[in-house]
């Protein structure tokens, strides 16, 4: 079975346990087209700073990754976005595993308020940002999150690409 059509199948089981109801569920989408924001500032104090975050463009109405700040990846290491990770979802705490090739592991071991308690939307945001945060470190262009899987949020190997085909 190939990558995308797993991914694909996560996904929607994923969102078939969002416990909402139709009315209280947002009707915007996600695209992976990321935003770059054009007045980017370079990272002071790297455990306190936001890389990504999700924004929702009214023009295109759907939420896309929007870069807010600049990190130069010839001196960023795996502790400073664990840091930035960590600062930015404190109730959801990764430790970076190894690196191999490509693809930096990491892995949550708390994984319930990940799991069980952000809902859909916050679980996409964080597997999200923290994908494209970790994506920013040199020669990285996927992780693999290791985790309990629960009804929000499936453990697996994620690039900037993973959500592209996700109708929202």
């Amino acid at each position: 079975m190939s990558n995308r059509i797993w991914l694909v199948i996560v996904w929607v089981f994923i969102f078939s346990c969002d416990t909402q109801s139709d009315q209280d569920v947002d009707r915007h989408s996600i695209k992976i087209d990321s935003i770059e924001n054009s007045n980017s500032q370079s990272i002071s104090n790297m455990e306190s700073d936001k890389i990504w975050v999700l924004k929702f463009d009214e023009q295109h109405n759907e939420y896309k990754p929007q870069k807010v700040r600049s990190a130069n990846p010839d001196q960023l290491t795996p502790a400073m976005v664990v840091a930035v990770v960590n600062k930015t979802w404190p109730e959801v705490q990764v430790k970076y595993v190894k690196r191999v090739n490509d693809t930096v592991f990491i892995s949550i071991p708390n994984s319930i308020f990940l799991t069980q308690q952000m809902g859909t939307q916050g679980a996409l945001e964080f597997m999200i940002t923290t994908t494209f945060t970790f994506t920013e470190l040199q020669g990285i262009h996927q992780v693999s999150f290791d985790f309990e899987e629960g009804d929000h949020a499936v453990p697996g190997v994620y690039n900037r690409h993973s959500w592209d085909i996700m109708p929202m």
